[in-house]
């Protein structure tokens, strides 16, 4: 008996554990960084890195940020990443191990940065990309009106898409993109915004889920939303199932043990 009471404590802190490390905050200097490779694929979703001077020019920049995502991020650490002094300022060579092709874009919280050495701040979100349009350069910057949401099981997401689009004065419009199909983990989940951009997600997962979306007309860059399900619902039922389990185990183990002394 006292064998299995050691067991109900270990299974549940095991789920503690487990709850804890998924769900678990990010450290207070953090900026989230975004990735879109050569292929248009999403490589990196809203990922914390630390905001510290990686480039030691005595300020926090794009650039720190993105050598800061390659290094905890891509296989081969910071070789991934690389940018240089040109005639625009500070651009990227070289994006998640590609260097050459059409070009590099990338914005902070949404919006356009003119050179690697913008400045950024705590919480801030950096997204970089390649071109994957080599010939016209259609790709269309395309994001959610939130990059993080929390949420529980059954609960319906609504997600708002947008397109940067410019004016004549080729001053930043944002515009609602309809008819863009959504992707959850990276997978089709055949929902498609609406013609005011929505897109209703139901959730039914627990753990945290990627959300972006494609588009069979334009070239989209990535958008990505980051849904954190609630795990407490989960580690409440698997607790509940496990001492379900035991005491059941524990009831049979009870009449076993009385069956054996009636026969003794």
């Amino acid at each position: 008996m006292k064998k299995i009471i050691s067991i109900v404590f270990f299974i549940l802190l095991s789920f503690s554990l487990f709850g804890f490390s998924v769900f678990g905050e990010s450290e207070s200097n953090d900026v989230y960084v975004s990735i879109s490779d050569e292929s248009g694929a999403l490589v990196l979703a809203y990922a914390p890195v630390s905001l510290i001077d990686e480039d030691g020019d005595g300020n926090l920049t794009v650039n720190d940020a993105l050598i800061a995502a390659h290094k905890a991020h891509y296989k081969n650490g910071a070789e991934g990443f690389a940018s240089e002094e040109t005639p625009y300022g500070c651009s990227i060579t070289k994006l998640w191990g590609f260097a050459g092709g059409s070009g590099y874009g990338y914005c902070v919280n949404d919006s356009s940065a003119m050179s690697c050495y913008d400045p950024v701040q705590v919480g801030d979100h950096i997204k970089a990309f390649i071109y994957t349009d080599t010939e016209s350069f259609s790709d269309v910057y395309c994001f959610f009106d939130q990059t993080s949401v929390s949420a529980k099981i059954n609960d319906t997401v609504i997600l708002t898409l947008y397109a940067n689009t410019y004016d004549e004065n080729w001053n930043t419009v944002k515009l609602p993109l309809a008819g863009a199909e959504i992707l959850v983990n990276g997978k089709d989940s055949g929902i498609v915004t609406d013609a005011n951009g929505k897109a209703e997600i139901s959730v039914k997962m627990w753990g945290d889920i990627t959300v972006s979306a494609k588009s069979d007309s334009k070239v989209l860059v990535a958008p990505v939303c980051i849904v954190c399900v609630d795990a407490g619902e989960m580690l409440l039922a698997m607790t509940v199932l496990t001492i379900a389990v035991i005491a059941a185990i524990a009831a049979a183990v009870v009449i076993i043990m009385k069956k054996r002394r009636n026969h003794a």
